[in-house]
């Protein structure tokens, strides 16, 4: 008894809790699995009071059971008492399936229903977890490029000093990606490194249709961006601007260059550097990042890219 009490308490509670919802008559299918797997434990228990690692995995099912059919109970119940009709249960399913959608850049279509949206949505789950799966396998870590260098540069008998370094060199730049990355938040841009460049994407910043103007409200993201570009002494920038394939491709290629010259004006008005260690030039819609089809695609296209060229790399 001691055993059960232990097992199943929270799972009998909840069904209490169940009944006195009356889900035998809202839930009627769900309610009998909750039984069925209470009974299951009880079974277990009095074949083998010893066996815990089996009773413990029958009865998180059995609270599972429970705590789902309490659920159910509770929705239909506010539905019925709503008179939700069977178009809205619909909607609200498309609804919260389109939010995955959004994530994964994809724009679903329910015309036909639920089966093509969800077969395209386990479709890229499934190329996410290949990619990540591969990027595992194949990541190099930094200690492991370290490690590739010193035979590389001895197999050309380059000296000791010139390969500390490169060594120096890579730690350094990776610790400064990671610090001036904390500094934004995910909708603000990201910080990432492409070979010997480092990239701040700004998604943040935003403006106008049509328009060129900085807005005060992004007066601040740009500070972040400052203080990210003087962790780098003598380096050179090149501002790049992207827009969605939305209007035609003559005028987003006019605003992407704009906007790229808007902003590094504002950052030569409020840094102490030199003008010709910036540039700014436009790609329009040539370099799309995600789906245009989709609204949260279009708005990661339209975009501020920001690379940033150490001094050392300018020598090579």
């Amino acid at each position: 008894m001691s055993i059960k009490v232990n097992l199943l308490g929270p799972a009998k509670a909840a069904l209490v809790r169940a009944e006195d919802l009356d889900a035998e008559d809202y839930a009627p299918k769900s309610f009998q699995r909750a039984q069925g797997s209470i009974q299951k434990v009880e079974l277990m228990i009095n074949r083998n009071r010893y066996g815990q690692e089996e009773g413990l995995a029958l009865a998180k099912i059995a609270k599972y059971e429970t705590k789902h059919t309490i659920y159910l109970t509770e929705t239909i119940k506010t539905l019925k008492d709503k008179d939700f009709a069977l178009e809205d249960i619909f909607l609200v399913n498309e609804k919260n399936l389109s939010k995955i959608g959004d994530v994964l850049d994809l724009n679903l279509d329910y015309s036909e229903g639920f089966g093509k949206p969800r077969e395209e949505i386990i479709k890229n789950l499934y190329i996410l977890k290949e990619s990540l799966e591969a990027a595992l396998q194949t990541n190099i870590s930094l200690n492991d490029q370290i490690a590739i260098m010193k035979i590389q540069i001895g197999e050309y008998s380059v000296a000791e000093e010139e390969l500390q370094k490169v060594i120096d060199r890579q730690q350094e730049q990776e610790r400064k990606i990671k610090m001036i990355s904390e500094t934004f938040t995910r909708e603000e841009g990201q910080v990432f490194r492409d070979g010997d460049r480092m990239i701040i994407r700004l998604y943040g910043l935003t403006f106008p249709s049509g328009k060129t103007e900085i807005k005060p409200a992004f007066f601040s993201l740009l500070r972040k961006v400052q203080d990210g570009i003087r962790e780098f002494d003598n380096c050179e920038v090149i501002i790049e601007g992207h827009t969605d394939s939305y209007g035609g491709a003559a005028l987003n290629q006019r605003l992407s260059e704009e906007r790229a010259s808007a902003v590094q004006e504002y950052l030569l008005a409020n840094m102490n550097v030199s003008r010709e260690r910036f540039q700014s030039t436009g790609f329009g819609e040539t370099k799309p990042i995600a789906n245009n089809e989709t609204k949260a695609g279009r708005a990661k296209n339209r975009r501020i890219d920001l690379v940033i060229i150490p001094e050392w790399a300018l020598e090579k």
